[in-house]
């Protein structure tokens, strides 16, 4: 489960939001590595919100995003990084 804050709606009162994620190849190769992957979305105003990730435990280490869209574009949140 992945959770995000959603800080500001600029001129709506909710906007759709998710996550991204991928497997971390390296530094080096995060250049050319896989596609972010999206989550379901969900519309929210501000505060807290979760969605799942069909990430798969194993050693692996991934990177995940949040994001809103709002008509006009789309706002992208820290890349964070873990392992499980």
């Amino acid at each position: 489960m992945l959770t995000g804050e959603l800080m500001e709606t600029g001129n709506t009162k909710k906007l759709k939001v998710g996550f991204e994620y991928r497997e971390y190849a390296g530094f080096t190769e995060e250049l050319n590595s896989n596609e972010w992957v999206q989550t379901e979305t969900i519309e929210t105003g501000k505060g807290n919100f979760e969605l799942k990730a069909d990430m798969k435990p194993g050693g692996k280490t991934y990177q995940f995003r949040a994001f809103a869209q709002h008509p006009k574009l789309r706002v992208y949140g820290d890349v964070v990084s873990f392992s499980f």
